[in-house]
């Protein structure tokens, strides 16, 4: 999804969890670590990064429910 202002997100739904399942904790300390890392080195992002593109990560659980929303800016992968 291409939001404005430069921005586009990633929609991910945690298929087999509840958002009252889900440990925040856990996203925060393992998946962040993995998406930015992911961000400053893929080369098929180099594209995105040379655009100073914000990369937003949304996550909901099976049901659709807001879980966590990550974003990237360009300021964290240069």
């Amino acid at each position: 999804l291409i939001l404005s202002g430069n921005t586009i997100q990633y929609n991910y739904t945690l298929v087999d969890f509840e958002k009252g399942s889900v440990d925040i904790k856990l996203i925060e300390e393992e998946v962040t670590n993995t998406i930015l890392n992911d961000v400053r080195t893929n080369p098929g992002m180099k594209l995105l990064r040379d655009g100073n593109v914000t990369m937003s990560y949304y996550y909901k659980d099976m049901n659709g429910e807001f879980v966590y929303n990550y974003k990237v800016t360009p300021d964290m992968y240069k």
